[in-house]
């Protein structure tokens, strides 16, 4: 495991600084050393106060820990004032490690000051030099003012949010020949979701550590962003805080859905349901809550078969691998997020009698008004039947139960 150390201010909120940047690196599989710069009094509200640590308290905690462990990569954060800056392009100097990536925090959401105007001259000239990677911010002449970041020395500069909307964040890399955009799609934007950009910087950092290029890297830490972005904490009365773990407590889940769908099958093969399996065969899925695409939906490969008087699989359920069921279940859960498996079984008269009586929603397409189109390409049809406006619901329109 590959060691990743975090030079920042310290968050009693948890939700930046040091704490968002060793729960990023222990959710993406790396050890995280820290060494805080300044203590910060703040809450989800706001930041009220910060006190800087004695600089040279700052280095011997860096020498410590140089002289023990392999440093592998090394995101810095809040830096303060200039001796600490100081203290700390000394130290980078000594290491000489690899991957340095800084996220440079001057200011909180609150407009709290977090590094004194005197250090801003010496983090152009101490620290941008030594840089693998900057993140930065700028409204207005963004690609210039990526330009004139990169002559400063960084080998990479990363404008973050250079476009911003409801459902998408666009961010941007200049390697000094060209610049190159990592939009992040299906974005659900909390305007008021505290350490957003520690997390980022520190994504980036532990996926570049295991030698992913810092363009897979990019698009790497987007992804854990926006997996855990959706599913936000409020602990407090301001800012929501972002859930770091909840992609473990999400792998974990996935693999109960696993678990439960199998054995909801066996319980399904001991209630002899050999009759109720179509000709084309059945499929069983299960999603994980909030799903949207194909990777968190379980199902069965090869689908559910008949066979004499019984069924079988021919795989044990594995996530991704039945599009169709998992396009259907995708799309009731968009409005019925509590309806999270189904299953195709074989049309009869009698089955539609039974679901009646037991006041299932029931809803029905006419094939005859389906396009050719629709009709000789694979998959079409359930995609089609879906957005379909001429079927009718029996019973209340809305499912009271799985």
């Amino acid at each position: 495991m590959k060691n990743v150390l975090t030079i920042a201010g310290f968050d009693p909120s948890g939700g930046a600084g040091i704490q968002a940047d060793l729960k990023t690196f222990s959710a993406l599989e790396t050890y995280g050393l820290s060494v805080a710069t300044a203590l910060t009094v703040q809450n989800t509200i706001g930041v009220f106060y910060v006190k800087e640590i004695n600089e040279e308290i700052i280095y011997k905690q860096l020498k410590a820990l140089m002289e023990d462990i392999d440093i592998h990569a090394i995101k810095i954060g809040v830096l303060y004032n200039k001796t600490i800056i100081e203290k700390i392009s000394y130290f980078l100097k000594e290491i000489n490690c690899p991957i340095v990536i800084l996220d440079p925090v001057i200011i909180s959401k609150n407009g709290f000051w977090l590094l004194e105007e005197s250090a801003l001259k010496a983090l152009i000239k101490d620290i941008l030099p030594l840089l693998t990677q900057i993140n930065i911010k700028n409204d207005e002449d963004i690609k210039q003012s990526a330009k004139i970041i990169k002559n400063c020395g960084p080998k990479y500069v990363l404008v973050k949010g250079v476009e911003e909307t409801l459902t998408e964040v666009k961010d941007m890399l200049y390697d000094g020949n060209e610049f190159i955009m990592f939009p992040s799609k299906n974005l659900k934007v909390h305007h008021y979701l505290h350490g957003t950009g520690c997390t980022f910087a520190s994504a980036i950092a532990a996926e570049l550590v295991k030698g992913f290029s810092i363009f897979e890297s990019i698009r790497s830490a987007q992804n854990f962003l926006n997996s855990i972005h959706n599913s936000p904490l409020v602990i407090g009365k301001g800012n929501y805080h972002i859930n770091h773990l909840g992609i473990l407590q999400h792998n974990a889940d996935k693999y109960s859905i696993l678990n439960e769908l199998k054995s909801a099958f066996d319980k399904l093969r001991n209630e002899n349901i050999a009759d109720y399996i179509p000709e084309v065969r059945s499929n069983f899925v299960y999603a994980a809550e909030g799903a949207s695409s194909l990777d968190e939906v379980a199902g069965f490969p090869g689908r559910i078969t008949r066979i004499d008087d019984t069924i079988a699989y021919i795989k044990a359920p594995e996530f991704g691998k039945s599009k169709h069921m998992a396009d259907t279940i995708i799309s009731v859960m968009q409005y019925f997020p509590h309806l999270r498996s189904a299953m195709n079984i074989k049309f009869s008269d009698n089955i539609i009698e039974a679901c009646k009586k037991n006041n299932y929603c029931i809803y029905e397409f006419d094939r005859n008004n389906e396009t050719e189109e629709n009709k000789n390409t694979e998959g079409k049809t359930l995609v089609w039947q879906r957005r379909a406006r001429q079927g009718t619901y029996y019973k209340s329109d809305r499912p009271k139960s799985r």
